[in-house]
Order: structure tokens, then C-alpha cells, then sequence
């Protein structure tokens, strides 16, 4: 750690090193990973300051890079944007992997939005790429100034704690780290321009049509106008909020592990979280539902536990033809045709209006 923090002293411009050092030993406080043994990372690079800026810090501190490139294909200049990716991974030593993607063909063939296609196809391709190189992470290069859009979202959508903190910093299951989250956006441009490298501006960050924009150049100015520090109380809340998501994460490990799978179908039975605290429960049917990609708000997570409580037989419906059914023996979830089987029930046509409480 000494040697390289000389080292990195010695060659950057303070700030610079500063920035680098700090990024370094955020990655050796993260539990578990080990960034520093010669893996490569991927890098979700998209020519913008904040990837260019996480490519560099991360090959700076000695963590190898595999740049990442997708080409949405929804500007002209998209072209030669993946030369100069190429270029600038060249530029740095890193292994590069691009490809092309038509989001707005895919987005019109499954009739949702041009940002939920684009970022969609964005993961897959990543995902892709980590398993090609052997890697163990994907990094993104999302920064506090993005931290506060995504709260803000967030408490637009009616999110509940601790998801109301923002993205998380680490996230085990999709193999994601974020380790710029308290530098601010003008902190990683300063840092660029010190060591002399440029950056692509994207024309679609100033357009209206997505609500994190409306969010960046509408909502936050008023904000930061009454309160200065917003974003530093953003900062705060994340750390609060990433502290909680590990306690319910080890709190929920328990009773996760009594949950049997059956093919396309979970159990719990009921003696395993009948008696355990209603903030648990909530947390509980949340874990089980998301597995089969299942959107639940508050009001809904409500609804199932007084009817699972009551000793009755329930049954929830959810898109995608899941179902989650209450009996006394436990808990069951899953194809909704395979859950009624076992269960026995029979398939009863839906009362006028429940399946839309049942969805909320």
C-alpha cells in the first residue's frame, strides 16, 4: 500500500492522486472482493467523463480493465465514438469488446421505453462480456451527482427504505460495484483535464423525454437553490441506507435459507415466518416475488400479510402469470398453474377487480 502510494504521488498531480488513493481504499473496504490480486474488471465505458474517469483511476491503482462498449445505435456519431473507445483502451493497456445493439427497434418490439430497452440490453451485453474475460465485476461509473437523480426517482416511484438511499455501491447478485458514488461529477472532470484527456458530451442528457433529465436540469437546480449541501445530505443518506440494506440482507438470511425450491416453485412453510416481526414479513414476500421479477409496492406487500395472517387460504396473482398462495401449511410461489396444482385448488376465474389490487 506504501509503495503505491508513493508511487502514484509521485507520477500524478496531487489532486489527482488523491482521487486515485481514495478510490483504492474504497475498493479494499468492500467485504468480500479482492480487486488488487490481478483480476480484470469490466468497465461499462461509454466515452462520457464518468467512465473515462473510472477506466483510468481503476488502471491507475493497478486493477486491470476490460472496456466495454454498446452502441445503441441512436446517434449518427455513434460510429466513431466506438473508434475512439478503442483507441483510448489501446491507450491505456486494457482489452476491449464492443458490439451494436438497435435499442429503438427493440424498444418498439417490446413496447417499453427507449432508456428501460437501452439499459436493458446494456446489462445483457456487459454480463456477456464479464463472463467472456473471466471476470468477477462489472464497474459502473455513476457518481454523486447521479446518486441524487436516482433518490429522487426513487421517491417519486414511492420506493421504501432502504431502497429511498439510491443504488447500491455493491450489489453481490449482479456481480455491479459503483465505486465513484461520493465523488461529485465536476471532482472527475477536474481530475480528467489535469491529466490532459477529453471526453464525449451526449446530446440525449439535455433532452426532456426521460425523467431523470427533467430531474437533473429541472427539480435538482431548485433544490441545491434552497439547500447547498443537498447533495452531501444525499452522500449521508446513502451511507445510512446501505448500512440498513446489509442488516435486513443478514436478517433475511435465516429465513431465506428454510425456503425450499421445487422446479419453478418456492415454499416456506408456515412455522418459519408466521412469528416473526411484520417489517420482516414484508421483507420476506418482497424476496420471494422478486425472484420471479415480480414489482410490489407498499400497499400490496400490506394487503398480502393481513391475508396471510388470517389462517385462510389466499391466493395474490401477479403478471407474468406468477401466484403466490397462503395456506395454513406455508407459503407458495410461483407459475401460477403449477402453484394451483400442488395446491390443489381450483383455477377460479378472477373477480372484477381483483386482479388489479392483487398487481399494485
Amino acid at each position: 500500500m506504501a509503495s503505491r502510494h508513493y508511487e502514484l504521488t509521485r507520477r500524478l498531480p496531487p489532486f489527482c492522486a488523491a482521487v486515485c488513493l481514495r478510490i483504492r481504499k474504497k475498493l479494499l473496504k468492500y467485504p468480500g472482493p479482492e480487486f488488487f490480486n490481478g483480476d480484470s474488471v469490466v468497465v461499462a465505458y461509454s466515452g462520457g467523463s464518468d467512465s473515462k474517469a473510472l477506466a483510468v483511476i481503476l488502471h491507475e491503482i493497478g486493477v486491470p480493465v476490460v472496456l466495454a462498449y454498446l452502441d445503441h445505435q441512436l446517434r449518427p456519431e455513434s460510429g466513431s465514438e466506438a473508434l475512439e473507445a478503442k483507441a483510448f483502451a489501446a491507450d491505456i493497456g486494457a482489452f476491449f469488446a464492443s458490439d451494436q445493439a438497435d435499442v429503438r427497434l427493440i424498444a418498439a418490439d417490446r413496447k417499453i421505453g427507449l432508456e428501460e430497452a437501452g439499459r436493458d440490453v446494456r446489462y445483457a451485453f456487459l454480463e456477456k462480456v464479464r463472463r467472456q474475460y473471466s471476470c468477477a465485476w462489472i464497474a459502473f461509473g455513476h457518481h454523486l451527482d447521479d446518486l441524487c437523480e436516482d433518490v429522487l426517482m426513487r421517491l417519486i416511484r414511492g420506493s421504501g427504505w432502504p431502497a429511498l438511499g439510491g443504488m447500491a455501491s455493491l450489489d453481490w447478485e449482479r456481480r455491479i460495484i459503483r465505486p465513484l458514488l461520493a465523488l461529485r461529477k465536476d471532482e472527475l472532470r477536474r481530475f480528467l483535464r489535469l491529466l490532459g484527456f477529453s471526453w464525449i458530451e451526449d446530446a440525449s442528457n439535455s433532452e426532456p423525454f426521460c425523467l431523470r433529465n427533467r430531474i437533473r436540469h429541472g427539480l435538482i437546480p431548485l433544490i441545491a437553490k434552497e439547500n447547498p449541501s443537498f447533495a452531501s445530505g444525499i452522500r449521508k443518506l446513502h451511507r445510512l441506507a446501505e448500512e440498513d440494506r446489509s442488516y435486513w440482507q443478514h436478517l433475511l438470511r435465516d429465513a431465506e435459507a428454510k425456503i425450499c425450491s421445487d422446479q419453478s416453485m418456492l415454499f416456506l412453510s408456515r412455522e418459519h415466518w408466521i412469528h416473526l416481526p411484520k417489517a420482516v414479513r414484508l421483507r420476506l414476500y418482497h424476496s420471494l416475488l422478486s425472484r420471479f421479477g415480480c414489482s410490489i409496492n407498499a400497499d400490496t406487500l400490506f394487503s398480502m400479510d393481513l391475508a396471510c395472517c388470517s389462517g385462510k387460504t389466499v391466493i395474490r396473482r401477479f403478471p407474468g402469470g406468477i401466484a403466490l398462495i397462503a395456506r395454513r401449511d406455508g407459503l407458495r410461489v410461483g407459475a401460477e398453474q403449477d402453484v394451483i396444482e400442488v395446491t390443489g385448488l381450483r383455477n377460479k376465474p378472477r373477480k372484477r377487480g381483483y386482479s388489479k389490487a392483487s398487481n399494485r
